[in-house]
């Protein structure tokens, strides 16, 4: 059986540049996070080996990483509420989250797990497609020209990817 993509990028290699300002303000990184699962390599991972993998079990099958998105909302109660509280915010202070977007199901579940507003995400995955956490950087633009987020205002980013590890920036514009 052939993997249903032709070619994969990884997570699309998207970047913020951060850089200090002049400004007397209270912009900048408020908080941090980083965190990283081994043991859930084998969840994660969406084999394939290019067109051929030696083992035939591994190949990627539409449908095979189910226990990954039972993983994410696990994960997802666990941390999210303390990567908000790390900066001495509360989830309905923060203006705008902006989450890597690789399914519709993802933002769905920060939203029920953090109790938030649909008002504080912007979903672009139905225009970009799955940009891996490049999608980010990629909204957080979208996101400014349409002046939805602005100077002053509170953001959680918040990424993650199969194998598994999450981060996140919380930050004032």
């Amino acid at each position: 059986m052939r993997a249903p993509v032709a070619l994969s990028v990884g997570d699309a290699g998207g970047a913020f540049v951060i850089s200090g300002t002049d400004d007397n303000d209270e912009s900048g990184i408020i908080s941090s996070f980083f965190k990283s699962f081994p043991d859930l390599w084998e969840v994660g991972v969406i084999w394939g080996g290019g067109v051929v993998h030696k083992e035939a079990s591994k190949l990627f099958v539409p449908g095979t990483v189910n226990r990954l998105t039972q993983v994410h909302e696990d994960m997802a109660k666990e941390y999210l509420p303390k990567i908000i509280e790390a900066s001495g915010w509360k989830v309905e202070e923060v203006d705008c989250f902006l989450a890597t977007q690789i399914a519709d199901w993802i933002l769905l579940n920060i939203k029920k797990v953090l109790n938030a507003r649909d008002d504080q995400f912007l979903s672009v995955i139905k225009n970009t497609g799955n940009c891996g956490a490049c999608n980010i950087a990629i909204t957080s633009t979208i996101a400014k020209n349409q002046g939805t987020i602005k100077k002053g205002d509170k953001l959680c980013l918040m990424g993650g990817a199969a194998g598994a590890s999450i981060g996140a920036i919380n930050l004032i514009l």
